[in-house]
């Protein structure tokens, strides 16, 4: 899940302009749905996943780690690897 933190933060760091925590919020952050849009987008490319819906109920960046995670491993599981 490390990877998939330092991958979001990333590319939030570059979207923002600014430093971003695991902790912080998209509310905080002033993610509106145009960015969360671009921020799925730069997801499914880099890992080759569908983010899905589940996405826009994350309120923070851990949130959404640990959700991109899950998506990751179901992904996997359903290609048969892990």
């Amino acid at each position: 899940m490390e990877d998939t933190r330092r991958t979001i933060l990333g590319i939030l760091e570059r979207k923002t302009g600014k430093p971003v925590r695991p902790e912080d919020t998209f509310a905080t952050l002033q993610i509106d749905s145009l960015l969360m849009a671009e921020l799925a987008y730069e997801i499914e490319q880099a890992y080759g996943i569908h983010t899905g819906e589940g996405m826009l109920d994350c309120e923070t960046v851990e949130d959404l780690a640990r959700y991109i995670g899950h998506v990751r491993q179901s992904s996997a599981e359903a290609r048969g690897t892990r």
